[in-house]
C-alpha cells in the first residue's frame, strides 16, 4: 500500500513539474518582442510609411498573436540621416528602418544600380524587378553586410530636378547647378553626365540647405515637392523623370534570423503585405501631388528626355563593368 501511495505522489510530481515546464516554456514563448522603427516621413502623415507600417503591424498581431510590437519613431526623430539609421542598425541600437537603397550603396556597393538614370521603365516594371532576379540578389549582398531587406516597397512616382533658378528643358539649363543628390554613386555620376554640379548632402539638410543657397536645385519625387513645402526655396519643377527608388524595409539579418523560423516568417509576410498598402497609397499621393505643387505657386515644365536619355547610356554601360559580370547580367535583366 505504501509503494502504491509512493508511485502515486511520485505520478503527481512528475506531472506537476511537467506542467510547470510546459507553462513556462509557454510564457517564455509569448513573451512580447518590440521591435522599434526608424523613418523620415512624418507621423500621422497619410504616407506610404505609415500607411504600410500600419499594415505591417495588423498582420503581425494576426500572425503572431500580439508577441512582436513596432515601436516606431516617425520624423525623422532617431535620426534625419538614413545611413546613420543603417549605422544604428549594425550597433543594435535600432531594429528596422525604411530607406532609400542609396545608403545601403555605401554597405553593399552593387546596390547602387538601382540608382541609375533611366533603368526602370514605370512603377510596375521596378515593383517586377524587385520582386524577381534582381530583388533577389541584391538580398543577397545586403545579408553578406548583416542587412535583411525584409520587403522592397515601391517609391512616389519617379524623381525630377527641383531648382530655384530657371526651369530645366535640356542639358544645357543645368550647367553650372549645384544640385543635391542623395549620397549614391550612380546619382553623382548621372547629374556629371547631365551636365551638372552634383553636391550629395543628407535628407535632413535639404531645407537648410536651399534655404542658405548652398545648392540650386535638388532632386525628387513629385509628392515630396508637394508635401515638404519645396516650392517656397525652389519654383521650377522639371520632369526630368530620371529615376524611380524602391524603397526598403530593412532589418539586421543575424537579429532576423536569432527570432527564430516562425516568427522570421511572420515578418517577412508581414512586410510583404505591408508592400500592397504602402504602393497603394503612394498612387493616390501620386495623382494629387502636381495640383499641389502648381497651388503652391510652382511651375511644372517638360522637358527634352531624349537629350537627357542619351546623356545617360555611357553612365548605364560604365556601371556594366563596374561590378562585373554579375552586375552587368543585372543591369540587362533592367532594360529588358
Amino acid at each position: 500500500m505504501k509503494r502504491v501511495s509512493f508511485c502515486i505522489a511520485l505520478l503527481l510530481i512528475v506531472s506537476l513539474s511537467l506542467l510547470s515546464a510546459a507553462g513556462a516554456a509557454e510564457t517564455s514563448a509569448k513573451k512580447e518582442i518590440v521591435l522599434t522603427v526608424a523613418h523620415v516621413a512624418i507621423e500621422g502623415q497619410y504616407h506610404p510609411y505609415n500607411t504600410g507600417l500600419a499594415k505591417m503591424q495588423e498582420v503581425l498581431d494576426e500572425k503572431t498573436g500580439g508577441q512582436i510590437k513596432l515601436k516606431i519613431y516617425a520624423g525623422g526623430t532617431l535620426s534625419n540621416d538614413e545611413k546613420e539609421m543603417l549605422t544604428m542598425i549594425q550597433n543594435d541600437s535600432l531594429d528596422l528602418a525604411i530607406v532609400a537603397p542609396s545608403p545601403l550603396a555605401t554597405f553593399a556597393p552593387m546596390i547602387s544600380i538601382l540608382g541609375l538614370p533611366y533603368i526602370f521603365k514605370s512603377l510596375d516594371h521596378a515593383e517586377e524587378i524587385m520582386s524577381g532576379e534582381v530583388g533577389r540578389v541584391m538580398r543577397e549582398e545586403l545579408v553578406k553586410k548583416d542587412f535583411y531587406p525584409l520587403s522592397w516597397w515601391i517609391g512616389k512616382g519617379f524623381r525630377s530636378v527641383n531648382s530655384a533658378t530657371k526651369p530645366v528643358v535640356t542639358p544645357a539649363d543645368m550647367k553650372g547647378q549645384k544640385i543635391r543628390v542623395m549620397q549614391d554613386p550612380a546619382y553623382i555620376d548621372a547629374f556629371n553626365a547631365f551636365g551638372a554640379n552634383p553636391v550629395p548632402i543628407a535628407w535632413g539638410e535639404l531645407h537648410t540647405s536651399l534655404q542658405t543657397k548652398t545648392v540650386d536645385a535638388h532632386e525628387n519625387d513629385p509628392p515630396v515637392i508637394d508635401e515638404y513645402g519645396f516650392i517656397e526655396f525652389a519654383k521650377y519643377f522639371s520632369l526630368t523623370e530620371h529615376s524611380l527608388m524602391p524603397i526598403v524595409v530593412v532589418m539586421k539579418a543575424s537579429k532576423l534570423e536569432a527570432l527564430g523560423p516562425e516568427l522570421k516568417a511572420a515578418i517577412l509576410e508581414a512586410a510583404d503585405a505591408a508592400r500592397e498598402v504602402s504602393r497603394k497609397t503612394a498612387d493616390e499621393l501620386l495623382v494629387n501631388a502636381y495640383k499641389g505643387i502648381e497651388a503652391q505657386g510652382g511651375v511644372v515644365n517638360e522637358v527634352d528626355k531624349a537629350a537627357f536619355f542619351e546623356l545617360a547610356k555611357p553612365v548605364v554601360e560604365s556601371y556594366k563593368t563596374k561590378f562585373g559580370a554579375e552586375g552587368a547580367r543585372l543591369i540587362d535583366i533592367m532594360l529588358k
